[in-house]
C-alpha cells in the first residue's frame, strides 16, 4: 500500500489550481466538476484530509487536472509533461511566468534533440550551472 503525503499533495493541487487562475472560492467546484468527484470529495482534498480512495481516483485527479499522476501523488515527474512543469516552476518554485517558459521551452528543446539546448541542459544536469540560467542563455 502507498503512503500519501496529503500534505503535499494538496499544495500540488492547489498551485495547480493557482496556475489556472482559479479564484479560491471556486476551487472545490472546479475540482468536482474537472475530476467527477463528490463536493465533499473535494472540500477534504483541498483541506488535506484524503477520503478512503480507490487508486483509480488518482488517474482521476490527475487526468482532471491535466498534470502527471507521479508529480501530482508524489511530487517527482513520471513523463514529461510540460504544463505540470509550469505549473510547478511558476506556483510551487515562484518563478514569474516567463522564466518558467523560458526553462519549459529548454527542456523541451532537449527532448527534442536541439543541440543547443541538450548542451544547456547537460550543463544544468551536472550542476555546473542551473536550469533558470541555462534557460536564459537559449
Amino acid at each position: 500500500m502507498m503512503m500519501i503525503n496529503a500534505a503535499a499533495i494538496t499544495a500540488r493541487i492547489h498551485a495547480v489550481m493557482q496556475y489556472d487562475g482559479i479564484p479560491t472560492s471556486r476551487r472545490a467546484a472546479h475540482l468536482r466538476d474537472k475530476c467527477g468527484i463528490s463536493p465533499s470529495t473535494a472540500r477534504r482534498w483541498l483541506r488535506a484530509f484524503p477520503p478512503n480512495g480507490r487508486s483509480d481516483f488518482f488517474y482521476r485527479l490527475a487526468t482532471g487536472l491535466d498534470v502527471d499522476r507521479d508529480w501530482l501523488l508524489l511530487g517527482h515527474h513520471g513523463k514529461w509533461h510540460p504544463r505540470t512543469f509550469r505549473a510547478e516552476f511558476e506556483c510551487i518554485k515562484g518563478y514569474p511566468p516567463k522564466d518558467a517558459g523560458r526553462m519549459v521551452r529548454l527542456m523541451t528543446g532537449y527532448m527534442a534533440g536541439h543541440r543547443k539546448a541538450t548542451s544547456l541542459f547537460n550543463l544544468a544536469a551536472s550542476g555546473q550551472i542551473s536550469l533558470h540560467s541555462a534557460s536564459m542563455l537559449l
